[in-house]
């Protein structure tokens, strides 16, 4: 089974931030294209070369969903990461007033009972 070559025309309008345009129909059909292959690059590719390209470029495109992927799971560790440091930072700041509270106690007994009183 012979498939052919496929008429492909790529208009591509990159300089303005817009999209690429690809239209597709086939090898009979090419004759009520001719204003079309006035205004864009015409390419004749056949099945096989399209399958090249995209057993090419198929690996490219798992990379980049691995680099995507890694750089989400990063994402989740670096919150995580900021979540036990916001937690650590304050059993610090308790461990921190416990520790002046028992010093006060010592210091001055009183001043002790006069900051229990306070607070309570």
């Amino acid at each position: 089974m012979v498939y052919g070559y496929v008429f492909v025309s790529f208009n591509f309008q990159l300089e303005q931030g817009q999209h690429a345009v690809v239209a597709a129909s086939d090898s009979s059909d090419r004759s009520k294209d001719k204003t079309l292959d006035q205004k864009v690059h015409v390419f004749y590719i056949n099945f096989s070369k399209i399958y090249s390209l995209l057993f090419i470029y198929s690996p490219v495109l798992l990379i980049y969903k691995a680099y995507v992927q890694q750089l989400e799971s990063s994402r989740l560790k670096l919150t995580q990461l900021e979540q036990e440091l916001q937690r650590a930072r304050q059993q610090v700041e308790i461990c921190v007033f416990r520790v002046f509270l028992f010093l006060a106690q010592e210091i001055n007994p009183t001043l002790w009972v006069e900051m229990v009183v306070s607070t309570a």
